[in-house]
């Protein structure tokens, strides 16, 4: 290792395959002794170019499987949430039949209630006889009465 970098394990190179001194510059000379001038080799460069090459094609398998898990997870969680919009519907339809079996409750006794009324109330046969009672009354007390008038005011 160049440069007094210590070798050390990374979550970087665990993850990549890399380490820091890969990306390292190096002694500056070329495979034919010259310096380079650029500070680094052609050859060197070249290697770099390939292991960063290397390494995104790692990067892109652990990419799909990473969507691949996703899309897995996102189909559970879709069915989840069916299951349990199914349940809700359940409890839901549940506690309204609970809620309109306790509202008929006070509902059918008012009911109850009105039915007596009306069984207190008389029939049509009943009103009828009535009326005409109340009229051949009402015409029976006119009569006696334009009778008793007549009688006393005609000496």
């Amino acid at each position: 290792m160049s440069g007094g970098i210590k070798k050390h394990t990374s979550p970087l190179r665990d993850a990549t395959g890399l380490s820091p001194a890969d990306f390292s510059p190096s002694s500056g000379t070329s495979a034919d002794g010259t310096d380079g001038g650029d500070g680094g080799n052609v050859n060197d460069m070249e290697r770099r170019v390939a292991t960063l090459e290397k390494n995104f094609e790692k990067l892109d398998v652990k990419i799909d499987k990473l969507t691949e898990l996703v899309q897995g997870l996102v189909h559970k969680t879709t069915e989840r949430l069916g299951a349990i919009e199914g349940r809700l519907t359940g409890i839901e339809k549940t506690l309204d039949a609970k809620a309109a079996k306790s509202d008929l409750g006070p509902l059918q006794e008012k009911l109850g209630d009105i039915t007596g009324q009306f069984k207190n109330v008389p029939g049509i046969g009943s009103m009828i006889t009535l009326v005409l009672a109340t009229l051949a009354g009402s015409l029976g007390g006119a009569a006696t009465l334009a009778y008793t008038l007549a009688k006393y005011l005609h000496p």
